[in-house]
């Protein structure tokens, strides 16, 4: 079977939104990079780095692991970095220093440019490297990326995105990793122990199906009490369980956020990139991938209804003809395009 064809049928199998949660085997190990902690999955291929999203799990997220299998079964040398403060749910310039670092010394070591596919707020890290270190990228996968950084904490925060004006209703149980963000510019003193609370209550409620906002509450009330009375207020509005205070936007637009912004990078990218959204984010809001479309030289848009930002969503009989196009079109930029590219991992 040609090489092209036959990875482009392992990923349709593993990635199509009936596949279910199995992943393919595949050799995994550990290894440092740049001094970061970085998982390997597949033995050779195509050089692929993964960007993560803010999740405490980092690459040890099942849904990340199961996407890494996929991807080596496809043709893919798979590098899942572990991004220190992207771990503590904190976007920092260190973590996209640390991000391109170790791009750089995978590039240095295997002399051929690599694929990154980023989720979320990986897709800064990703747009950050391929601007100011363009020959260690060959190309960029962006799935749920942002193109406003401010935007998305205000649509966190408040509910309401400029640039998706017709965004869904926000999930408030994020609210926690904006407010992470926050924090150092809030004026608050122990600004530490805020934070390691909103990433308690983040670590309890992510990934589980909490449908009883009751219950939710009572976590949140939980941690608080063990915050000085003074700050129990102002953790549980960031815990999306009192509404907001106002001005939080306005207090960040007044600092030097532009490393943050992705926009900021997108003039600088000159590699293809492929843009996948779901139209049900209610995270990273569709828009922003509309936006950086247009900001973008070389770039595709693909808005896809059958994954959330999280996970799936069930669609009708008579949406599936488009959805199947769309995935066809996905699985064929994301397929490695020739063996010729193939690296051998190295100890």
């Amino acid at each position: 079977m040609a090489f092209g064809l036959k990875n482009k049928l392992t990923l349709a199998r593993y990635m199509a939104p009936w596949s279910g949660d199995n992943a393919p085997d595949c050799p995994e190990m550990w290894t440092e990079i740049a001094g970061a902690k970085v998982q390997v999955f597949g033995d050779s291929g195509a050089l692929l780095i993964i960007g993560p999203g803010l999740h405490f799990l980092g690459p040890d997220d099942l849904r990340l692991r199961r996407v890494a299998k996929i991807l080596a079964a496809s043709g893919f040398l798979v590098f899942a970095p572990y991004v220190e403060d992207y771990l503590q749910l904190k976007v920092t310039k260190s973590a996209l220093q640390q991000f391109d670092s170790v791009c750089n010394d995978i590039h240095q070591k295997y002399a051929t440019p690599a694929t990154i596919l980023a989720f979320s707020f990986g897709s800064l890290l990703a747009l950050k490297t391929a601007a100011t270190s363009p020959k260690a990228v060959k190309r960029m996968i962006l799935f749920g990326g942002l193109t406003d950084f401010l935007d998305v904490m205000n649509y966190s925060v408040y509910g309401f995105s400029q640039i998706d004006r017709s965004a869904p209703t926000i999930d408030k149980l994020n609210r926690g990793a904006s407010y992470i963000n926050y924090a150092p510019y809030s004026g608050k003193k122990n600004v530490a122990a805020l934070q390691a609370a909103w990433l308690e209550f983040c670590r309890t409620v992510w990934n589980r199906d909490y449908h009883n906002d009751e219950t939710v509450k009572l976590i949140g009330e939980q941690i608080a009490g063990n915050l000085p009375a003074s700050y129990r207020k102002f953790f549980m509005q960031g815990a999306g369980l009192l509404p907001p205070e106002p001005g939080i936007i306005e207090t960040m637009k007044t600092t030097d956020m532009e490393w943050a912004q992705p926009w900021r990078y997108a003039q600088g990218v000159s590699c293809d990139v492929t843009l996948i959204h779901s139209s049900t984010d209610n995270v990273v809001p569709a828009g922003h991938a509309l936006k950086m479309h247009e900001l973008l030289t070389n770039s595709s848009t693909h808005i896809m209804g059958s994954f959330a930002h999280a996970g799936r969503n069930k669609l009708g009989l008579g949406q599936w003809l488009g959805e199947i196009q769309t995935m066809a079109a996905v699985v064929k930029k994301m397929t490695p395009q020739s063996e010729a590219s193939n690296v051998i991992l190295k100890p």
